[in-house]
Formats: structure tokens, C-alpha cells, sequence
């Protein structure tokens, strides 16, 4: 069995799913109540975002196709500043220029925004996210579950590995992630529509290039996760992931660590 994605421009399906991110900051209180200060998306200690909408192909050529999904209403919901919210949305009635509710703005760019990438045919991983720096590509790979797919022929049981660096880089110091993948066939099912089933473990580490000197931050990314490969429509019936990525910033003694859990499905 050679396995590829293949969207086919203009093709939509309804899909229904969401994430999830919890952000735990330890360290001394002073700097971790700043830090949390500093920035709104910091605030968010975790939020959940599910939704109905549809995933799109805007675009598909022989070697890449481009993927985009847009919920038509979300529920948003979690703790803010150790408060809890929830939010309900619907794509044809958005926030009006005017509302001053901050956590309202944010909450709508999380559940409306949707998510927008690239796959080539075998797998490689591009965000649609213009302004994602390395640290936003590493989250997007978890969210949507990207696994790379092997080169030759492969039966259920094969496993192959696949090593890459990230596209995105941190704007300060050019940094970027390297990531390193073990993906699995679990299995074919061969009913109305073919599917194959493909398990996989990502890990990653942000490296930094050799003239910034030691790091004083430390990131590692730990993701796993199943992708349920339509073999009809070459693009996923189903994506099932979870990750952790752990950041360190040795010279200020703080310690950021973001769980992400992520489940979308087409129907």
C-alpha cells in the first residue's frame, strides 16, 4: 500500500471537533505574576474550543494540497486570570467593532479562526498561520496532528522514522525546531470507505543557530496521536493527537508547560 495525501480542489465536508490548551507558568511569584500580566494569551490558564463547521480545499496541486477548516459556531470556554468563561459563537454574527471585552476577542479568534495548513503528498507540514513563529508552528503541528508518510510501499504493522527541521523562527534569535517522528500503519479497513489507520510519536527541541552562544531557553516538544487516512479522498477522516510542549528559561528560573489535546473528524 503507497500512502499519500491528494485533496482535490474544492472538495468540502462538514467536520466537527476542537483543542485543548491548559499553560501551567512555575518559578518566582513576582515573575510569574508579571509574566502572566504581560501578555492576555498568558492569562489563559486553559481553554477549550469545539465546534461544527466545514473543511475545505482552497487549493490542491499534484505534490501539495491546502487545507482549511472554519467553524460555522464554537464553544469557548476555560479560566482567565483564574476565572472561568464561556463563550458561544456563530460565524455570521462576530463581535462588533465596538465590544471592549478583550477575553471576547481572543475567544473569537481562537474558535472562529479555524485552522489553515499544506500537506505535500507525503506529509510534510506546512501552517497556513502567517505570522507563526517556531514556537506557533510546534503547537500546529500537535493541533493537527501532522505525520510525515513513508516513501515506498508499506503493510499493516510497518513503522518508518522521519526527521525534519521547522520552517517558522523565533523573530529574536532565529531559532527553530527540529523535530523527529516514529509513525506506525496500524491498519487498513477496507469498508464503504477505505481508511488507513496511522499511529505516530513526535518529539522536538528548539535549536538555536550556533553564532547566539548558550541557550538560556530550552524548549522540547512531546506529541502523539492517530490519523485516520481516507484513501478515497487522500486527506484525514479523523485526527485524534496530544502533546506537551515544555519551555525553560534558565536565566529568569521560569517554567512554562502547555498540554494540548486536539480531536477533529469529518462527516
Amino acid at each position: 500500500m503507497q500512502l499519500s495525501y491528494q485533496g482535490k480542489s474544492g472538495d468540502a465536508v462538514p467536520v466537527h471537533g476542537g483543542f485543548t490548551m491548559t499553560l501551567s507558568i512555575s518559578g518566582p511569584d513576582a515573575l510569574t505574576r508579571q509574566l502572566r500580566s504581560s501578555n492576555a494569551l498568558l492569562a489563559l490558564q486553559d481553554f477549550r474550543v469545539e465546534g461544527n463547521g466545514r473543511r475545505t480545499v482552497p487549493e490542491a496541486k499534484d505534490t501539495e494540497t491546502a487545507v482549511r477548516m472554519l467553524f460555522e459556531r464554537a464553544q469557548v470556554n476555560g479560566t482567565f486570570n483564574s476565572r472561568p468563561f464561556r463563550f458561544g459563537f456563530d460565524q455570521a454574527a462576530p463581535p462588533s467593532d465596538e465590544t471592549q471585552d478583550q477575553l471576547e476577542k481572543i475567544c473569537w479568534a481562537l474558535g472562529m479562526g479555524g485552522r489553515s495548513y499544506k500537506l505535500a503528498s507525503d506529509g510534510q507540514y506546512t501552517t497556513g498561520d502567517a505570522n507563526a513563529d517556531a514556537h506557533g508552528e510546534a503547537l500546529a503541528v500537535v493541533i493537527d496532528a501532522a505525520v510525515r508518510l513513508p516513501a515506498g510501499t508499506v503493510q499493516p504493522g510497518h513503522e518508518w522514522t522521519s526527521d525534519w527541521v521547522g520552517v517558522r523562527k523565533q523573530k529574536d534569535s532565529g531559532a527553530t525546531f527540529r523535530y523527529h517522528q516514529v509513525a506506525r500503519l496500524e491498519r487498513l479497513e477496507n469498508g464503504s470507505t477505505p481508511t488507513a489507520r496511522i499511529s505516530f510519536v513526535t518529539t522536538a527541541k528548539l535549536e538555536f543557530p550556533p553564532e547566539r552562544g548558550p541557550a538560556r531557553e530550552e524548549t522540547m516538544l512531546e506529541g502523539r496521536g492517530v490519523v485516520v487516512l481516507d484513501l478515497a479522498t487522500g486527506l484525514p477522516a479523523s485526527t485524534e493527537s496530544s502533546g506537551t510542549i515544555t519551555t525553560q528559561l534558565k536565566a529568569a528560573g521560569l517554567k512554562l508547560v502547555r498540554v494540548i489535546t486536539s480531536k477533529y473528524e469529518a462527516r
